[in-house]
């Protein structure tokens, strides 16, 4: 009998322990089917949509450069500026209000905090596939260099599919162009011009200029106030901005 009983014990022991392994490679076989799932939906939620938003990056950023040149650096005019021409004072009552270049980054900036959204036309051809799309707050880092403007976007997307969902922050573009060349040529010759606000240093722009391979394009619009307007002829981009000039 007392061999019956031990017998016994072992086969449910047997039976518990097989029963374990079944409970325990079922659980992992349902991990890593949903992981499967995850890896193979996860391209689907963040690689197209990726591409998505930095093709904006792309298209808003050309804008922003054109816009903000246009308007001498400033996407949001500062206070000394000619209201009716919608550009800024560089030169005023003799003092130089050149923009810096860590302002002229901000502006940038700005242009693609409140116009990139407009570019996404609320996410519909991701919308239109069943994708629930959530949006943050749009911040942009802009960073310029001699021949490159470069846009770091904090942007946090939220996108479900079914029951999986997946957050993207960070997008970045970059585009060529020459404003960060220009606005070097622009705040040296204002740092000539300063010393003697009293007339219009020809020379010393043109001089600048040249060795840059841009030109420039000057009107005198009313009361000694002179318009610049320096152009890049292969980027076709064109810096705009005021001096007010105190003619003796």
């Amino acid at each position: 009998m007392e061999n019956k009983g031990q017998v016994t014990i072992f086969i449910i022991i047997g039976i518990l322990a097989l029963a374990a392994i079944a409970i325990f490679f079922g659980f992992r076989s349902e991990l890593i089917t949903e992981e499967i799932e995850k890896t193979e939906v996860a391209p689907l939620l963040s690689g197209s949509l990726q591409s998505y938003v930095e093709s904006c990056i792309q298209e808003k950023g050309k804008e922003a450069i054109q816009f903000v040149s246009a308007h001498g650096g400033y996407y949001l005019l500062p206070e000394i500026s000619h209201q009716n021409l919608a550009l800024p004072y560089y030169l005023y009552q003799n003092q130089s209000y050149v923009i810096s270049r860590r302002e002229l980054e901000k502006q940038l900036s700005l242009y693609l905090d409140n116009e990139l959204f407009f570019c996404f036309s609320n996410f519909a051809p991701f919308q239109k596939t069943g994708l629930k799309i959530e949006q943050g707050e749009i911040v942009t880092t802009a960073t310029l260099n001699s021949n490159r403007v470069f846009f770091d976007v904090t942007f946090p997307i939220t996108v479900e599919q079914d029951a999986l969902a997946k957050t993207l922050m960070h997008f970045s573009g970059s585009i060529d162009s020459r404003i960060g060349t220009i606005h070097d040529v622009v705040t040296e010759f204002m740092q000539l011009q300063e010393k003697n606000s009293g007339s219009y240093c020809v020379s010393c722009l043109v001089n600048l200029l040249i060795e840059q391979e841009l030109r420039v394009e000057t009107t005198f619009v009313e009361d000694g106030i002179m318009l610049f307007t320096i152009i890049d002829d292969d980027e076709i981009l064109e810096y705009s901005f005021l001096n007010q000039y105190l003619f003796e």
